[in-house]
C-alpha cells in the first residue's frame, strides 16, 4: 500500500518513543564507549609486565555471547541481591531498581554496553601500535608533556581507527536488540523500547 505504511508508522506514538530511546542510547553510549575503549587501549599500549594477560582479561567480555552477558548483568543489577546495589549499600546508598525503574533502565543498558568495549579496544590498540614511535619521541625531546603528545601526536594519527570505531559503534547503536530483549523486554513502561525491538514486536508478537 505504498506510502500509507509510512504514514501509519509515523502516526504511531510507540514508534516515536522507541526511536527516541534508540537515539538517547546511541548518543550517550557511543562517545562513552569510545572513550573507555581508548583509555583501555592507551593503558594496554604501555610496556608493563604481564601485558598479554591484561589484554586477554579486557577482551574476554566482548567474545561472550550478548544474551549470556545480559542474563549475568540482569543478576548483577538486581535491586535485592545484585552486586552493584550491595556495594552501594556498604556506603549507605540506596541502589535504584535498575531494570524495573523507567528512570534507570536506559542507564543500566548503557552500563552494560561498556562491558563489551573490548572489540573497539583491540581496533584502537592496533591503531596505536601502528603509529611511528619516533614521532612521539621527537615530541618528548621538544618538551611536550603527556597530554600535549596525546592531543597533538597520538589522537591525530589515530583518527582513521577512531573514525572506523565511530562508524561501527553508530551502526551497532541503531541495531541494538539482544540486550533489550534479554534484560528488559522493552520495559518498564516502554522506557527501554528500541527501534529493532519495536519492529520485532510488530512483526512477530502483534
Amino acid at each position: 500500500i505504498g506510502w500509507q505504511n509510512y504514514a501509519q508508522l509515523f502516526a504511531d506514538d510507540q514508534w516515536w518513543l522507541s526511536l527516541g530511546n534508540t537515539l538517547f542510547l546511541t548518543v550517550i553510549s557511543v562517545p562513552l564507549g569510545i572513550a573507555v575503549a581508548l583509555g583501555l587501549a592507551l593503558l594496554l599500549n604501555l610496556r608493563v609486565k604481564g601485558l598479554g594477560i591484561y589484554r586477554v582479561i579486557f577482551f574476554i567480555p566482548s567474545i561472550v555471547p550478548i544474551v549470556a552477558s545480559a542474563v549475568i548483568w540482569a543478576y548483577v543489577l538486581n535491586p535485592q541481591y545484585g552486586v552493584i546495589n550491595n556495594v552501594l549499600s556498604i556506603f549507605g546508598i540506596q541502589g535504584p531498581g535498575w531494570l524495573s525503574d523507567p528512570a534507570w533502565s536506559k542507564p543500566a543498558l548503557i552500563l552494560f554496553g561498556l562491558w563489551g568495549v573490548g572489540n573497539l579496544m583491540v581496533i584502537l590498540l592496533a591503531g596505536l601500535q601502528a603509529i611511528n614511535p619516533d614521532l612521539e619521541d621527537a615530541a618528548r625531546v621538544d618538551g611536550a608533556g603527556w597530554w600535549r603528545r596525546l592531543f597533538n601526536v597520538t589522537l591525530p594519527l589515530l583518527s582513521p581507527s577512531t573514525f572506523f570505531v565511530l562508524v561501527i559503534s553508530l551502526i551497532n547503536g541503531f541495531q541494538v536488540f539482544d540486550q533489550v530483549y534479554a534484560m528488559t523486554g522493552g520495559g518498564p513502561a516502554g522506557s527501554s523500547q528500541v527501534v529493532v525491538k519495536e519492529i520485532y514486536d510488530l512483526t512477530f508478537r502483534y
